[in-house]
């Protein structure tokens, strides 16, 4: 719940921070709930052993998960952008998302 929280905010902390920035703001609040995990004891308890870092974890992911897709197509060239169409995929269900994912990122003007 707390990444699509989270994830509804990027575009507005893009614009004012960058990519880089909350990549590396997302990636290392990740990290910090996955090394946090580690921590978990009997004695700790579920809200500070468990809670906390999964709420890090949600806000990490989500501050990523649109920047790293972004930095992914960055500066695809167009020949390159129908390379691995249909790759991957299960069957032909799966085809028509896949023409329109590429229709929307080679020829449409965002």
């Amino acid at each position: 719940m707390v990444n699509f929280i989270v994830a509804l905010q990027v575009s507005k902390l893009t614009t004012r921070f960058g990519n880089t920035k909350l990549l590396t703001v997302g990636i290392a609040t990740t990290a910090i709930g996955m090394c946090a995990l580690g921590f978990f004891s009997e004695q700790v308890g579920y809200a500070l052993g468990i809670a906390v870092p999964m709420i890090l974890m949600g806000i990490g992911q989500g501050l990523t998960l649109s920047p790293l897709t972004v930095a992914g197509v960055a500066n695809t060239l167009p020949r390159r952008c129908l390379a691995h169409f249909g790759r991957g995929q299960h069957g032909p269900s799966n085809w028509g998302f896949n023409r329109d994912v590429v229709y929307c990122g080679c020829f449409s003007d965002f």
